[in-house]
This record gives C-alpha cells, sequence and structure tokens, in this order.
C-alpha cells in the first residue's frame, strides 16, 4: 500500500483533480477580488492586477468544463465569479477553443481571450490632460519627425502623422480590426469582400469631417489611391501600385462607398492598405503645391528640401486630416525642435481623445527624463543602455513589456550583387557559424532579448517556423567553409590572414556615383571584406567591435568597417552591411519584401525589371533599406520567388503557413542576411500614471507601444461606447 501511495504521488494529480483544483481557485479569487473594490487611486493598480487574475482564471476554469472561454455573463452563470466584473473587459477571439493558458496579445493569431480594463485607464481619471513622451531625433528629419504621410517614411514620423491623418480601419491590442473611417471591416459575410478576395467594397462614416471643417467624402479616398498610384518615387506603397487596378464609387452608393479591384487576391491587403493607407484631403493635396515631383520629398512645403524642409514657407494646412490630434503651431514646425504639441481634436468623429494633449520632447537620456518627470513614459532604447546599472532608477516604475516587441533588430545583410565571395552560400554560412549571436545578447543587450531565427523573424512573430538551424558559434567548421571555397590560410603560422588562392575575388560593389569600385582580385591577395555600417549616432559601436572580434578569429581582417546610411544599402554600396530595423513582428510578407530579387519597393514609375543580376550597379528591383541584394538565380533563391507569390494569393491559411515555413528554412540554409539579436521591448510609467501600454500585434501602420488607440480610448481594446 505505502508503495502504490508513493508512486501515485510521483504521477501527479489527474485530470479531475486538476480541475476541481482550478474551480476552487477561481471562486476563491472571485471572492478577493471583488472584496478589494472601492479602493482609491492608490490601490488602483493593484486592485486592477488581481481583478484581471481573478477574471483569468475563471476563464481557465470554464475552459476546463466547457471546452471554450466564456463571457462574463457565462463565468458568473458558472458560479465562477460572484458577480460581473466592473473593472475588467473580456474579449473572446474568434481564432480559436480555449488553448490551456490565457492569450496575450503578442501574435497576430492569438487564440483565445484577452483582458484589459473595462473603463480608460482603469476609470481614474475620468480623462489624461496631457502626457509627455520622448521624442526621436534624427536625419534627415523628413523621415523621423514630420507629421504628414508623404513626409514620414517610418519611425516616429509615421507615428506622429497616423496622430492627424486616419485609415480605413485600424487595430488595437487583440489585433482583431477596428471601425475607423470605415463605418464596417469588409468580410465575405457582409458582402464587402468578393469570394476570390479581389473586389474590396468599404463603406465610409457619415458625419466625419476634416480639421479645417470640410465634409470627409469618398472623393478624399478615391484621391489617395490615385495619389498614391500615381504619385512617382516618393510613393512607398508597393501594394498599391503593384496590385490595386482600379478604385471608383460604388454607383448604387457613391457617397457612401468605395470599391477597390486587385489583379489578385492579397492576404496583407487590409493590414498593408485598410489599416496602412492614410487618407489624404483631396481638398487640400489636390493643389499644385502637393504634386510630388519624381524626386520630391516635401509635398506641403515652397522651396522646402528633404535635407531641410523648414527652409521656405511651410504649409500649415499640410498638417490637416480627420485625426483625433491637431499640431499646435503648425507654421514654425521643426521636428527637430525640443518640443512638439498635439491637441486634441474637439470634432473628432469618435469623440474627444482620452489623452487631451500629447507632448512629445527630444531628450537624450531617457532614464534621467522619466526619473526627474520630464517625460510620463518611455522606453530606454534598444542596445546598451539596457543595462542593470541603467534601469535601477527605474525600479518603483512599473513596465509593460514584450519579448520580440515591435520587431527591431540588428542584422547583417549581404550584397551578392558585389560578386565572390558574397554570393557564395558556403562563405555566407561560414559568417552565420563565426558570429556567435547568443554571446551578443548577453553583452550587448545584457540578455533582455532573443537571437534573431535565421529564417528572418523575430521569436515573438506567431509564423516563426520550427526547427530551423541555430547556427550555433562553430569556428572550425566555418574555417573548413572558407578553404572549400578558395579564401585559405597561405601559411598557417601566426594569426590568420585569408587570401584569394585559385578562385578570383571580384571585390565589386557600386560607389556612390553609380559607378564600380574594385578591390585587388586575384591568388595571393588578402581578402578584405567590404563591411558597412549605420552611423555611431544609431546604433552600437560595441556591437562592431565584438563583429571585428569574431571575423578576425576566422582570418578575415575587418577593419574595414565604413560608416553608412541607409542610402548605402538601398543602392548596394557594401559586400556586408551590418544594419538595424524594425517590424519583424508583422506580417511575414516582409520576407518577401525583403528577399525577393523581383520585389518592387520604390522603383518609378512602374514596375521595376526582374533582371536584378547586374554585378556593377545598383539593382533595380529590390531597394528597400533593409533588402537583401542579388539573391536570385540559385534553385533555393528560385523556389524561394515562387513562394513569396503564391503565399500572397493563397486562400487557404494552413496552405500558406506551409510556404512560410518553407520560405523561412530556405533563408535559413542559404543566409542572405543573419539577424542578430532582436532586445525585449519595454515602456516604463509611473504606478499612478497612464498605463494601457501594449505592443501592437503583428507590427502594422504603428509597431510598438505608440498605437494611437490608447491615447484615443485609454483602453486597450474596443472602442468608447456608442461606437461599433
Amino acid at each position: 500500500m505505502g508503495q502504490s501511495n508513493r508512486r501515485r504521488s510521483e504521477e501527479g494529480f489527474t485530470l479531475i483533480e486538476l480541475l476541481v483544483v482550478i474551480v476552487i481557485l477561481g471562486v476563491l479569487s472571485a471572492v478577493v477580488v471583488f472584496a478589494v473594490r472601492g479602493t482609491g487611486d492608490k490601490g488602483r493598480g493593484a486592485a486592477l492586477n488581481t481583478d484581471s487574475k481573478t477574471v483569468r482564471t475563471a476563464e481557465e476554469a470554464f475552459c476546463a468544463q466547457n471546452g471554450r472561454y466564456g463571457t462574463l455573463a457565462e463565468l458568473k452563470s458558472a458560479k465562477l465569479l460572484s458577480e460581473e466584473s466592473t473593472l475588467t473587459e473580456v474579449r473572446l477571439l474568434p481564432t480559436g477553443p480555449c488553448t490551456g493558458a490565457a492569450a496575450t496579445p503578442a501574435g497576430a493569431d492569438a487564440k483565445g481571450f484577452v483582458v484589459g480594463p473595462s473603463q480608460p485607464n482603469g476609470g481614474s481619471p475620468a480623462q489624461w490632460d496631457s502626457l509627455t513622451l520622448a521624442a526621436t531625433g534624427g536625419s534627415p528629419a523628413s523621415l523621423f519627425g514630420w507629421p504628414n504621410p508623404l513626409m514620414s517614411a517610418r519611425g516616429p514620423g509615421n507615428g506622429r502623422s497616423m496622430r492627424i491623418f486616419d485609415t480605413l480601419i485600424w487595430k488595437d491590442s487583440t489585433g482583431v480590426p477596428l471601425t475607423w473611417l470605415a463605418s464596417e471591416v469588409p468580410t465575405q459575410a457582409n458582402g464587402g469582400v468578393s469570394a476570390d478576395g479581389k473586389t474590396w467594397t468599404f463603406k465610409i462614416r457619415d458625419g466625419v469631417k476634416w480639421q479645417d471643417g470640410a465634409a470627409f467624402t469618398t472623393d478624399d479616398v478615391i484621391f489617395t489611391f490615385s495619389y498614391y498610384k500615381t504619385g512617382g518615387a516618393i510613393n512607398r506603397n508597393a501594394t498599391i501600385r503593384n496590385f490595386v487596378t482600379s478604385f471608383v464609387k460604388d454607383p448604387a452608393d457613391p457617397t457612401r462607398k468605395v470599391i477597390v479591384t486587385l489583379n489578385q487576391n492579397q492576404n496583407t491587403f487590409l493590414s498593408s492598405i485598410g489599416q496602412g493607407l492614410q487618407i489624404l484631403p483631396k481638398h487640400i493635396w489636390s493643389k499644385p503645391e502637393y504634386t510630388p515631383a519624381p524626386t520630391s520629398s516635401a509635398p506641403g512645403t515652397r522651396t522646402a528640401t528633404a535635407a531641410n524642409p523648414t527652409v521656405g514657407t511651410i504649409l500649415a494646412e499640410q498638417f490637416v486630416g480627420t485625426g483625433a490630434y491637431v499640431l499646435q503651431n503648425p507654421t514654425s514646425y521643426n521636428p527637430l525642435d525640443d518640443v512638439s504639441i498635439y491637441n486634441a481634436n474637439p470634432n473628432f468623429f469618435l469623440g474627444a481623445p482620452y489623452v487631451r494633449q500629447l507632448r512629445y520632447i527630444t531628450t537624450g537620456d531617457a532614464v534621467g527624463a522619466l526619473v526627474t518627470g520630464l517625460v510620463d513614459a518611455g522606453g530606454v532604447g534598444n542596445e546598451e543602455s539596457v543595462d542593470d546599472a541603467t534601469l535601477a532608477p527605474l525600479a518603483s516604475f512599473d513596465q509593460a513589456s514584450s519579448n520580440g516587441g515591435a520587431g527591431w533588430n540588428r542584422s547583417l545583410l549581404f550584397n551578392m550583387t558585389a560578386g565572390f565571395p558574397y554570393n557564395s552560400t558556403a562563405f555566407r554560412q561560414a559568417i552565420g557559424l563565426t558570429v556567435d549571436r547568443k554571446d551578443l545578447v548577453q553583452r550587448i543587450i545584457n540578455g533582455r532579448g532573443d537571437p534573431v531565427s535565421m529564417g528572418g523573424l523575430v521569436p515573438g512573430n506567431p509564423f516563426l517556423a520550427p526547427g530551423l538551424p541555430t547556427y550555433d558559434r562553430d569556428v572550425d567548421r566555418a574555417k573548413t567553409l572558407l578553404d572549400s571555397i578558395g579564401i585559405t590560410d597561405p601559411d598557417g603560422a601566426g594569426p590568420l590572414k585569408r587570401q584569394c588562392s585559385t578562385t578570383v575575388c571580384q571585390l565589386k560593389y557600386p560607389n556612390g556615383s553609380g559607378g564600380v569600385t574594385t578591390g585587388t582580385s586575384g591568388a595571393g591577395v588578402t581578402f578584405t571584406p567590404r563591411i558597412v555600417t549605420t552611423s555611431p549616432n544609431n546604433f552600437s559601436n560595441a556591437t562592431i567591435d565584438i563583429l571585428k572580434q569574431y571575423f578576425a578569429d576566422i582570418g578575415l581582417d575587418s577593419a574595414q568597417f565604413n560608416n553608412a546610411v541607409d542610402a548605402d544599402s538601398s543602392n548596394g554600396r557594401y559586400g556586408i552591411f551590418v544594419t538595424g530595423y524594425g517590424n519583424l513582428t508583422s506580417d511575414p510578407d516582409s520576407l518577401r519584401s525583403a528577399l525577393s530579387a523581383v520585389y518592387t519597393s520604390t522603383c518609378s514609375p512602374g514596375p521595376c525589371s526582374a533582371s536584378n543580376t547586374n554585378a556593377t550597379g545598383p539593382v533595380s528591383g529590390n531597394t528597400g533599406f533593409s533588402a537583401v541584394y542579388g539573391w536570385n538565380n540559385t534553385p533555393a533563391a528560385l523556389e524561394f520567388q515562387s513562394l513569396a507569390d503564391t503565399q500572397l494569393t493563397v486562400s487557404d491559411q494552413s496552405v500558406r503557413r506551409q510556404q512560410l515555413n518553407r520560405m523561412q528554412e530556405l533563408v535559413a540554409s542559404e543566409v542572405p542576411r543573419i539577424g542578430l539579436y532582436s532586445p525585449v521591448s519595454v515602456q516604463f510609467f509611473p504606478k499612478s500614471g497612464f498605463s494601457p501600454w501594449y505592443i501592437t500585434p503583428g507590427g502594422g501602420p504603428q509597431p510598438g507601444f505608440v498605437n494611437k488607440h490608447i491615447f484615443i480610448t485609454g483602453k486597450k481594446f474596443g472602442l468608447p461606447a456608442g461606437f461599433s
């Protein structure tokens, strides 16, 4: 008997016993949580946390009993809650049954449920008068801080532009599409999407006005599509340029509906266009001042240039949108100023935003700004600044965090149009085996993050393929690979100094003037890789120093780390490019845009040539700043290209996932780029401060913690009462 009891204790609880324990915990927690209600502002955070945990426990008990998650009313009916929570809101997600664990909003296909405060900022205060955030400076300023859609290519400028200009659809912490300028989300069920996925009908809201009082109409939507379709090189929207064939008013309802037709189904259409296309006011942007020349970067200014957008007269009307915020002092706006202010639009179609004013302050010391109260919330950077000593002053702050975060990563990109050895798979694999990515995570970001998958996605991406090779550091194997392609140690004595042997090292790459720089080549010549990196103002020199040592360990002289800018990557002026960029949590179609040799990102005026094979100058197709040059014409690259095309259009999502997995397998085997590390994204804020921070799931129009949805609603999901 004793032996039987011992065996039973070693085996653990039965399923029935576990269910009973879960139910009891749920009931006990419910008793506790509702006893803490009525606490003041000081205890609000604790009450919310306790209440949220109680609801989660009750959900798991309900799941154990019913095989699915339930509404608050169902939890109460099942006697798992003594009453429906007035602090916590539950959203059941349509993507599947219960999974045994509460879902987090980190992934686009999260399953089960999510919870959040049922009232703005947890119910206190009724509104937030002003919120000050740390701004990011940058050069050119047009990329980083200019809040109109055509001068905010990415980054902070894009986020600020989204405060003023709206899209047809938006999304919250659950990733579920929200109605925005469109009054309903198009689906096949409501007739908004055709059976073949090629025709989309957007029904716009009634009563929306531009900030100057003009009515928002279907004319504005049609004009915006036309502007992006024909706008020249300034247009960065490849989906509209290459896949949208027509955009017309619905003849049956021309004042309310717009019909957009594609040349093929697009799995990313709702996110890239519905949630990403900022709608422009036709009555303003149809003026001559806003007609962009093919190389213009400054519509809305007179005689301004991208390098100096404040030259000339700034037209205040260029900042007129339908959005929740109005830019203060627009005619004197300078994105490099210390402070910029966005005030609430009292006539916003969803009502006055919960946060009445947003202030941005440029600071190089985010921790100091947080501790002194200069800013109300902020992160602390992607690299060395997140060590323990730096974070110590923030120990009393609350924080929101997410592995994979907004998908920022530091990467190595190979330019295969630069010739041998960059176009050699064995060479690229050798570099992959040389770079100790786990070591970089520890030494650069103090263990707060992960290596990027060799398939090209960050660990938090729900489409991450399983079982990919990790390329753990193996210097001996790396040396063997280099020997096999004729980049050898000539004498084997002393420090390695590899030379080109029987194979001629071409060492070609485009230079800044469009010509070709050719390094010394041929047998017996020391091979020095052409490596460039973006300036130390943007990224860590420590990473470069460590990479130099890695390269030296296999006999490559890597002293030639030249400072560069995004354009050097876009124009192929490198052999290996060390850079950083974000949004790797977005839809993995980003693999196509970064790695497909025929991707048509910024080509003007029409589709780029597919002949991406020129080793003596910039290629015509793949020209994004995070793009890889010249990965084509190998069997793996051709298979990748085929899959990249079909995954975009296939309707069966299980088939699409298989195709995306295979694409990642090809990237991991061929190594056209190496993702070094992706830090955990963290947002710090005072315990009594503005609190509904979340990482936007799946990237999208505004990745990271600054989704305007939280400023408008004060909540993690849903719209204000009375709107749908």
